[in-house]
């Protein structure tokens, strides 16, 4: 039995208890998604395409931004509301930066909403979390994770960076894992890069504080007053204060309660893309790990140890002939010359 038969028999048997919200593979194109015009004019299109060089066509098939300095905007209703009260939720996607270079600006993220999708989407549309990586010049280099509570979109208090290695042209593969415990954890190419509570990586609040009334400052329990201090000449002894690091807790009265709980009804791209040629690929809503990382198997899986050489063969092909153009131009602006 060859491995990919493997990996469709696994991914059946961990789809039997899944609930899959929705697995988008972009097979019939861009159909089922809406672009929006909520900038007007300053919108590109997408188009569905593998780009320019790919492992398999069929399966790198995506949707991708085509204008440089451009707003891209789309949206996809689920099949029905949800909401993941008691339950996991994983949402996984791959994006691939096809014309990444040194000093690339382009968002890779994407938005769940609360609310459905309509012509208006963009971004002023209210959403529950936006998750992804953002990557412009020599700066900004992470994977946003922003969840919005009451109406504030709250930043993680320090950034999930992207390193070196993971900014380049080929797909990477993003997971979100959010959790019935009020934890979560962020993997790129199913790897871990942050886990933790919700309530210390955002500002949501904890379900304790520290007690008002509790010092901040305590008499050092190491300290200890000198043999030859004498208080009728040097005064009464007192121990030097340091700093308390075990404060008193009690409960937050304004903690409100599961903070990993929100109501689904869509998904969306809304992008400010400098550099264009971002195809995002098989975006999955589903509250399995093991169903999502039997489906990137089945998937990205397929494509990634391959990539490589896909692109080395392109810019063996490509490459002459690029050259040829240049210098073809150059002849013709000398005879303009002439």
């Amino acid at each position: 039995m060859t491995a990919l038969k493997l990996m469709s028999l696994a991914l059946v048997a961990t789809g039997a208890t899944a609930e899959v919200y929705m697995k988008e593979k972009f097979d019939d194109g861009i159909d089922g998604w809406t672009s929006t015009d909520w900038k007007k004019d300053e919108m590109g299109k997408w188009e569905a395409t593998p780009g320019k060089w790919h492992v398999d066509s069929e399966e790198q098939k995506g949707l991708m931004t085509t204008e440089n300095m451009k707003f891209h905007a789309a949206y996809k209703n689920f099949d029905a509301p949800f909401s993941n009260k008691g339950k996991d939720l994983v949402v996984q996607f791959q994006v691939k930066h096809e014309g990444h270079s040194y000093g690339h600006c382009a968002g890779g993220y994407l938005k769940l909403l609360p609310k459905a999708g309509d012509d208006t989407f963009g971004g002023d549309t209210e959403y529950n979390i936006m998750f992804g990586p953002d990557m412009c010049s020599y700066d900004v280099s992470r994977i946003h994770l922003i969840f919005n509570k009451g109406g504030e979109n709250l930043l993680k208090k320090d950034e999930i960076k992207l390193e070196y290695d993971d900014k380049n042209e080929f797909t990477h593969l993003y997971t979100l894992h959010l959790k019935p415990d009020n934890t979560a954890e962020v993997f790129l190419d199913q790897k871990s890069k942050w886990s933790g509570k919700m309530s210390e990586g955002w500002d949501f609040p904890g379900e304790t504080i520290r007690d008002p009334e509790d010092p901040k400052e305590i008499p050092d329990p190491e300290a200890s007053k000198p043999e030859d201090w004498d208080d009728e000449d040097d005064g009464e002894w007192e121990p030097t204060m340091v700093e308390n690091t075990a404060p008193k807790m009690i409960p937050n009265p304004d903690y409100g309660g599961d903070v990993y709980v929100y109501d689904f009804a869509a998904v969306g791209f809304d992008l400010w893309t400098v550099n264009n040629g971002t195809i995002f690929d098989n975006v999955l809503v589903t509250d399995s790990l093991d169903y999502a990382k039997s489906f990137a198997e089945a998937t990205w899986g397929k494509i990634k140890d391959g990539e490589k050489a896909a692109k080395e063969k392109y810019d063996e092909v490509s490459k002459p002939k690029e050259e040829e153009k240049t210098e073809e131009a150059a002849t013709e602006e000398k005879k303009e010359d002439l």
